[in-house]
């Protein structure tokens, strides 16, 4: 298994961490911005129809004005809110729901890595310019971020608020023994591929990588994402990295 120093390692800094997030929301929003533009189109012809039953040229081009302005306006709130001050937002819920977890040096008390556990910030601040967080005498510094799912992965523990232990047990692959999905043939053929029996034996960040990287290549894979952070199946199934990472977990105990 991972000890923590590896794991912090491989972690994301604060930087890539809301960069990566600021670019989802804004794909997020992006994917509204025509529809929130056409809805306001609606209701500003409606009120330009109801007041101009006749239409002239001053009309009709005040009218477009408005369409414009409205349009204008949709995209700089995408580039305000879905920008880097919504991102920062999403990484402190994140870290508060325990989707993303937090590894820096607890000051104080102990100078050693630490997992940040989840509870801590409903009080902690962050400091992203010095990637750190504090609250009174509680301080962590140089914090890096992971998933949980792929610290779940790395350790074999969730981590719900617990200390970190450097020697996990080792876990055995579960058989298949029924009729599977195209998500677990794929696991499977993965696992065969690369002589897997014990979850240490191929990490699933690094399978996740073989796949994305065009190393490992199978049937039950449609296609491979241009952002390398999701795949299609041939039935059609989308498989985010962490929906991956999550199933493969589970296929060992």
């Amino acid at each position: 298994m991972a000890r923590l120093t590896e794991i912090y390692d491989g972690a994301l800094s604060i930087n890539e961490v809301v960069q990566n997030l600021a670019q989802q929301v804004r794909l997020k929003n992006s994917l509204t911005i025509d529809e929130h533009i056409r809805n306001k189109g609606l209701q500003l012809q409606h009120n330009y129809e109801s007041r101009y039953p006749y239409s002239f040229p001053d009309e009709i081009r005040r009218y477009n004005n408005s369409i414009n302005f409205e349009a204008n306006k949709a995209k700089r709130n995408l580039m305000k809110y879905g920008g880097i001050p919504a991102a920062k937002k999403e990484l402190k819920d994140a870290l508060l729901g325990g989707e993303i977890k937090a590894i820096g040096y607890r000051y104080i008390t102990n100078p050693d890595l630490s997992i940040v556990p989840k509870h801590e910030w409903a009080f902690l601040s962050i400091d992203f310019e010095n990637s750190s967080a504090k609250h009174g005498e509680v301080s962590y510094g140089a914090i890096r971020f992971i998933t949980a799912p792929e610290l779940a992965e790395l350790t074999g523990d969730s981590f719900e608020d617990s200390d970190f232990d450097n020697v996990k047990k080792r876990k055995s692959l579960i058989p298949l023994q029924r009729e599977a999905n195209s998500a677990l043939l794929l696991l499977y053929e993965i696992f065969k591929k690369f002589d897997v029996k014990y979850n240490d034996d191929l990490l699933g960040v690094k399978a996740w990588g073989k796949i994305i990287s065009g190393e490992f290549k199978n049937d039950s894979i449609h296609c491979v994402s241009d952002t390398k952070r999701s795949i299609t199946l041939s039935d059609g199934e989308k498989l985010t990295k962490s929906d991956f990472l999550e199933k493969y977990r589970k296929r060992f105990e």
